[in-house]
């Protein structure tokens, strides 16, 4: 009938899809959410529990069940991650904050020096990652100086989990004020920069390379 389409977009099919590389692309926004400083866990949740509902909960693989609601699985998966709780203040709040170093790298990646395989199936090739053409900033003296700063790291770290670098020396929100004049980008614009500089490559997830990800 007419309203097959319609009810298409809320099938089981769509929670199903969702990955470990979702999850991952959550906690990396939750962090640079977090740049600027604590929130507390009911802010948090107004504006990424529903995504967490999706990329988390909804898995075959969560721990967390997937009929909860408000049963504080938000707050464990947040600690869970690596996020740092203040502990409780009027009665039942506590504010959630980045640890010192922001968050580590995702088990996933935690490569050290180890070159990624790059010979994958033929059904996990990465479309092209659109070119970056930032509003502001671009190829001045503080753009060549955040660009030296990432690829010297890069150079020692290896492969690197893209969320988990934007905690480095605030990469992150010095790209964003450098590029944007804004404290939160949130538009893939992190994973367009990346790509365009000179030998670096963004790769799949190795673990998870069956999928599709970000």
């Amino acid at each position: 009938g007419g309203g097959g389409a319609a009810a298409s977009a809320t099938t089981p099919e769509r929670l199903r899809a969702a990955t470990r590389e979702d999850e991952e692309e959550l906690v990396a926004d939750v962090a640079a959410f977090l740049e600027d400083g604590p929130r507390e866990v009911q802010e948090l949740a107004s504006g990424f529990a529903s995504r967490f509902n999706v990329s988390v909960r909804a898995r075959p693989d969560s721990p967390y069940s997937p009929d909860g609601k408000n049963d504080g699985s938000f707050k464990k998966w947040l600690l869970a991650k690596g996020f740092v709780s203040s502990g409780i203040f009027d009665h039942n709040k506590s504010n959630i904050s980045l640890p010192a170093g922001g968050i580590p790298a995702l088990p996933s990646f935690k490569a050290g020096t180890h070159k990624a395989d790059t010979s994958y199936p033929a059904d996990t090739s990465q479309s092209p990652v659109a070119p970056f053409k930032p509003p502001h900033g671009a190829g001045t003296s503080e753009a060549r100086k955040l660009e030296e700063e990432v690829l010297a790291y890069l150079k020692t770290s290896g492969l690197c989990d893209m969320g988990s670098l934007r905690q480095v020396k605030n990469f992150g929100s010095r790209f964003n004020y450098l590029f944007f004049k804004r404290s939160k980008v949130n538009d893939g614009s992190w994973k367009r920069w990346l790509a365009s500089l000179p030998r670096v490559e963004v790769v799949t997830d190795p673990v998870h390379a069956a999928y599709h990800g970000n």
